[in-house]
């Protein structure tokens, strides 16, 4: 629940003035991208509990978009990255994502080199993104960015033996082309 009330404050994260305006709508009516493509899920519930109950005040099961802001969901991201030490220092630490993920997709071999490509590609990204653009007493938006970006690069690798063919599917495939962070892939339960 908590990510899907997520995906805006992930778009936010996106610092580049070129993004295709595509990426900024929702996925084709009636389209759940969760059914064209079961990407693993990669939030740890545990984690998602306590740093929901840490910025939220509230646990995952009881927040509502009205608790959410830009700035909170950053924190939420942010609390999650530096409990899994991903996060050191206003630094992200691919190789200990990496470590990470491959543990918790260990048991589908299919997505091993997605998500090591996957972790390369969002970690180009945020390398030629502008320095970062917070203001004092906010959250990182890093964690936040490497989170959408990463899932939409397995929606967008999506293995074929994993993937539903269809007009709406096929068309939010397509548009992820274009977006770094596509925000109707981001919004899953």
């Amino acid at each position: 629940m908590i990510a899907k009330l997520l995906h805006l404050s992930v778009l936010v994260t996106i610092i580049s003035a070129k993004v295709d305006p595509i990426c900024k709508l929702a996925a084709p009516t009636g389209v759940d991208p969760e059914i064209c493509c079961k990407v693993p899920d990669i939030l740890d519930h545990p984690t998602l509990e306590k740093c929901a109950i840490a910025v939220f005040n509230t646990n995952s099961s009881d927040v509502s978009s009205e608790v959410i802001n830009v700035g909170s969901g950053k924190c939420l991201f942010e609390c999650i990255f530096k409990e899994h030490g991903i996060l050191k220092n206003g630094t992200v630490l691919p190789d200990v994502a990496l470590k990470l993920l491959k543990e918790v997709i260990k048991s589908d071999e299919e997505w091993m080199p997605i998500v090591t490509k996957a972790i390369d590609t969002c970690q180009s990204m945020a390398a030629s993104m502008p320095a970062k653009t917070m203001a004092d007493g906010t959250c990182d938006s890093l964690p936040a960015f490497y989170f959408g970006c990463f899932h939409t690069q397995l929606f967008k690798n999506c293995p074929n033996a994993k993937w539903t063919a269809s007009e709406g599917c096929n068309q939010l495939k397509q548009n992820s082309e274009k977006c770094p962070v596509l925000t109707a892939v981001v919004s899953m339960e």
